[in-house]
C-alpha cells in the first residue's frame, strides 16, 4: 500500500496539452465532489450505483475514507474535479484478488483522452496492489461504452439478463504492464503484484535514497572518532573499528579485481570468525549481494544454492575448501574464484585465492559503492517442504530499517554494549545480530573461541571472558545453561538483556531462569522471510512469560481466520504481518502467492492476541495435532513433559489413527544417566495428570537414544521426526 500511495499526486498531460493532476480523494473534498456530480446525466447515474446527486452520499464518501477498500483517484484542473476513477476491493474475502472499477468523466472532458488515462492508471494501480482481475459492470444498451472498454483490453465475462448488464473483465495476470521492478535480479523475484506492502514509518526511520551499509557501519563510526573502540572480541584478539575498516577496504578492492561488482551474488560459507564479518562487509561495500550459508548445510543443499543464486564467487575457509571446490564443479563453471581463509598462497590455475594475500595486497581507503535503497542486498536460504532450501531476498532499506528499529526501539543498543550470539551468518538471527547490528551503534560483538560452538557451556565461557551485555540465544541454549549447576549469577553478571527466539521458550524455562539468575528473558518471534523479530517482549521491557511479546514498532500484526476475517482477542487464527520487511521468495512464485494476501505476509502459525496486545503462539499449522474434534498444541504437552526432572528433551507429534484422525505420541530422550524403561514412562505420564486435559495426554511414550532432530539453530524439527517414524513403519 505504501508503494501505491507514493504514486500520488502526479501530473499528466492530455493530447491537447491540458495539464491534469491525479490525486487521492481526501476528507476535505466534499464540496468539490458536489460540483463534479452536479450535472450528471441519468445514463451515467445508473452505473454509479450510488446517488451522487445527493450531497449526503458524497459527504459519507469523504467521511468514511478507507484506502484499503476503496481507492478514489480524482482528476483535477485548476482546483476543480473533472473526473474520477475508483478501485473497490474486498480484502479478506474469497474475492480479495478482484477489484471493481467505477469511472466518471465530466462532459466537456470526454473524447479528450482523460477516460483512457484514468483507465490506464487504475489498471496499473491494480497491478501494484497484487490484484488478478478488474471488473466493470455496464448496461447492455451502452454499446459505445462497452466497445471503448473492449478496445482497452477488457473482455465480456458474463451477461446478467435480470439486470440487463454485462460484466467486463481485465485479466492483470496475462495483460502486459509497465515494469515496476527496476532493480537487479528482477527476473528472480516475484512479480510486483505478488509483493507485500513495505511500510516505512517516517517517525521511526530516516532512510536515504542511496546508501552503503559498510559505509554506514564502519566509515561513519570511525569518522565519529571511535576508530580505536573494539568492534570484535575473538579469543585473545580485540579487533578495533579502524582495523576492521582497513581490512574491509582492502578485501573489497581485491574482490572487485576478481570481478565482483554491484549486484554480484557472492557465496559466504564460513563459521563465526572475524573474517566472516569482514568478508560480508566487503561484499556490502561493493554493493554486491551477500549469500551467506551455514557451515552445517549439506553438499546437496550447497549445490542447489550455488546454482539458484547464480553466485560468481565464494568465500570460505580451509575446513570447507573441498566442499566448495566440489560444488563449483557441480555448477559447471558458473561459480568462479574461491577465496579461502587459511590458504597460504594463491593457486590461480585452480581459481583459489588466499584471503590473507588479497587483504595484504588490497587498497587502503577503497570507497564504498552507493546503491539505491530498493536494491536486494541479502539472499538467505531457509528450509522448505520441497526437499531443497528456499531463498528469501531482502532489500537494503529493509536491512537498515531492521537495525534502526530493533537496535533503537527494542534492545536500545548503545556503544558500550557487547553482543553475544551463536548462530552463523547463514541464519537471519546471526546475520543481523553479530553481522550488522552492533556496528550500527559503535558497539561490539563477542565470538566464541570455537567458531562452530553451539552449546550453552561454550556461550557461558564467552560471557565470562568478554563480559557480554546483550545475549541472544535459542531456548535450547538457555535450557543447557540451566542444566549446568556450576553456572551462577556472578558468571552472568555482565548481562543487561537476554533475548530468545527460534522456537517457544516456554513459561517454565523463563521462570527457572528468572529465579536462578534474577533477570528475565525477552522472548521474540520472527521469520527468515521477515528477516528478524516483529514481536518481542522487549517492547516496553514488560515481558509476559510464555508469550511472543507485543508488536515491534514499525510493524502491523493481526490474527485472521481461515477465510481471512480478522479475529478478536483470544480467538486462534493465522498471523498476518507487514512492515519495512516482507516475504520475497527467490524463484518461487507459487510459494509467494500462498504467503502474501492483500499486501500482508501470511504465516502458517496458529496464534492469538490477548486483551493487552501480547501475542501467544499455539502451533505451526503442520505441527498442530487434530484428534477427534480437538486441536492439540504440541508445545504445551512438551512443556509439561519437559518439567519432569528425568527428561532431557521431548517432541510430541500426531500419528495417523483410523478412528480419531491422529493420536498424540511423545518421543522422549531421558538424561544420559537415566535408564529408559516402562516405570519411567509411567512416571512421566502420571506427572501430566491434573496438568493437561485428558484428550491432550500422549497415547504412548517412545524413548529415544539419539538426540531429537533439530536444525542448526536448535529448533525442533517435528516434521523430520514424523518422516522418520513414517519410514520406520514402512520397513
Amino acid at each position: 500500500m505504501e508503494f501505491t500511495l507514493e504514486r500520488y499526486p502526479r501530473t499528466i498531460e492530455l493530447p491537447d496539452e491540458t495539464s491534469i493532476t491525479l490525486r487521492l480523494l481526501t476528507a476535505e473534498d466534499t464540496e468539490k465532489l458536489i460540483v463534479l456530480f452536479a450535472n450528471v446525466r441519468d445514463e451515467d447515474l445508473r452505473i454509479m450505483r450510488d446517488d451522487v446527486t445527493d450531497p449526503n452520499v458524497l459527504r459519507h464518501w469523504t467521511q468514511t475514507l478507507n484506502y484499503e477498500r476503496v481507492m478514489p483517484i480524482m482528476a483535477e484542473v485548476n482546483g476543480e474535479f473533472v473526473g474520477e476513477v475508483s478501485l473497490h476491493r474486498h480484502p479478506n474475502t474469497p474475492h480479495d484478488n478482484v477489484g471493481q472499477i467505477r469511472i466518471y468523466v465530466q462532459e466537456e472532458f470526454r473524447r479528450r483522452g482523460l477516460g483512457s488515462q484514468l483507465l490506464r492508471d487504475v489498471i496499473e494501480l491494480g497491478r501494484d496492489l497484487g490484484l488478478f482481475q478488474l471488473v466493470m459492470e455496464l448496461f447492455i444498451d451502452n454499446a459505445a461504452i462497452i466497445s471503448a472498454f473492449e478496445r482497452r483490453g477488457f473482455e465480456r465475462e458474463a451477461i446478467l439478463p435480470v439486470y440487463q448488464m454485462v460484466v467486463m473483465r481485465y485479466d492483470l495476470g496475462t495483460r502486459p504492464g509497465r515494469e515496476v521492478l527496476d532493480i537487479d535480479h528482477a527476473d528472480q523475484l516475484p512479480p510486483r503484484r505478488e509483493w507485500p506492502d513495505l511500510i516505512f514509518d517516517s517517525a521511526l526511520l530516516d532512510i536515504p535514497d542511496e546508501f552503503n551499509l559498510s559505509d554506514m557501519l564502519l566509515d561513519d563510526i570511525v569518522a565519529r572518532g571511535w576508530g580505536e573502540r573494539t568492534a570484535i572480541y575473538y579469543r585473545n584478539e580485540e579487533v578495533s573499528y579502524e582495523l576492521l575498516l582497513g581490512e574491509v577496504q582492502r578485501l573489497s578492492y581485491s574482490l572487485a579485481r576478481l570481478g565482483v561488482q554491484a549486484g554480484t551474488p557472492v557465496l559466504l560459507h564460513m563459521p563465526n570468525t572475524p573474517q566472516a564479518i569482514a568478508a560480508n562487509l566487503a561484499v556490502q561495500r561493493l554493493g554486491a549481494l551477500s549469500v551467506p550459508t551455514p557451515p552445517q548445510f549439506s553438499p546437496h543443499e550447497l549445490d542447489f544454492i550455488a546454482a539458484e543464486s547464480r553466485a560468481m564467487l565464494a568465500i570460505t575457509t580451509t575446513d570447507y575448501q573441498a566442499d566448495i571446490s566440489r560444488m563449483r564443479a557441480a555448477t559447471e563453471g558458473r561459480l568462479g574464484p574461491i577465496v579461502v581463509h587459511g590458504l597460504p598462497d594463491h593457486a590461480p590455475d585452480e581459481q583459489l585465492y588466499s584471503y590473507a594475500r588479497l587483504v595484504a595486497r588490497g587498497q587502503q581507503g577503497y570507497p564504498a559503492t552507493l546503491r539505491r535503497r530498493n536494491q536486494i542486498g541479502l539472499l538467505l536460504y531457509t528450509s522448505a517442504d520441497s526437499g531443497h532450501p528456499r531463498g528469501t531476498a531482502h532489500r537494503l532499506d529493509g536491512l537498515l530499517a531492521t537495525l534502526d528499529i530493533f537496535g533503537r526501539q527494542v534492545w536500545r543498543v548503545n556503544e558500550e554494549d557487547i553482543i553475544g550470539h551463536l548462530a552463523p551468518l547463514g541464519f537471519a538471527q546471526g546475520f543481523v545480530t553479530f553481522g550488522l547490528l552492533a556496528f550500527r551503534f559503535g558497539a561490539s560483538v563477542a565470538l566464541p573461541d570455537d567458531p562452530m560452538a553451539e552449546s550453552g557451556t561454550e556461550l557461558v565461557s564467552t560471557i565470562r571472558r568478554h563480559h557480554i551485555t546483550l545475549l541472544s540465544a535459542s531456548p535450547v541454549v538457555y535450557r543447557q545453561i540451566l542444566a549446568d549447576q556450576s553456572v551462577n549469577t556472578l558468571d552472568l553478571a555482565s548481562l543487561r538483556l537476554c533475548s530468545s527466539g527460534g522456537e517457544p521458550l516456554t513459561k517454565e524455562t523463563y521462570l527457572a531462569w528468572e529465579e536462578r539468575f534474577e533477570q528475565p528473558i525477552f522472548e521474540g518471534f520472527g521469520t527468515t522471510e521477515m528477516l528478524y523479530a516483529f514481536l518481542s517482549n522487549a517492547v516496553g521491557m514488560a515481558p509476559r512469560p510464555g508469550s511472543l511479546g507485543r508488536v515491534v514498532p514499525g510493524y502491523q500484526v493481526k490474527v485472521v481466520g481461515d477465510y481471512g476475517n480478522e479475529l478478536s482477542s483470544g480467538e486462534i487464527g493465522f498471523l498476518m504481518v507487514r512492515g519495512p520487511t516482507g516475504t520475497l521468495y527467490w524463484n518461487d512464485t507459487a510459494s509467494q502467492h500462498k504467503s502474501v494476501r492483500n499486501g500482508w505476509n501470511r504465516l502458517s502459525d496458529y496464534s492469538y492476541m490477548d486483551p493487552d496486545g501480547y501475542y501467544w503462539f499455539v502451533a505451526r499449522s503442520d505441527d498442530l495435532i487434530k484428534t477427534r474434534s480437538y486441536r492439540i498444541d504440541p508445545t504445551e504437552v512438551e512443556a509439561a513433559i519437559q518439567a519432569h526432572p528425568r527428561v532431557s528433551e521431548v517432541a510430541v507429534i500426531g500419528l495417523p489413527d483410523e478412528m480419531r484422525g491422529q493420536r498424540p505420541v511423545a518421543y522422549i530422550r531421558p538424561h544420559e544417566w537415566e535408564e529408559a524403561h516402562s516405570v519411567l514412562a509411567q512416571s512421566i505420564l502420571s506427572s501430566l495428570r491434573g496438568r493437561l486435559a485428558e484428550y491432550k495426554m500422549p497415547d504412548e511414550v517412545v524413548f529415544m537414544k539419539d538426540a531429537l532432530p533439530r536444525n542448526a539453530q536448535g529448533q525442533l524439527l517435528r516434521r523430520v521426526l514424523r518422516d522418520q517414524v513414517r519410514r520406520q513403519g514402512e520397513e
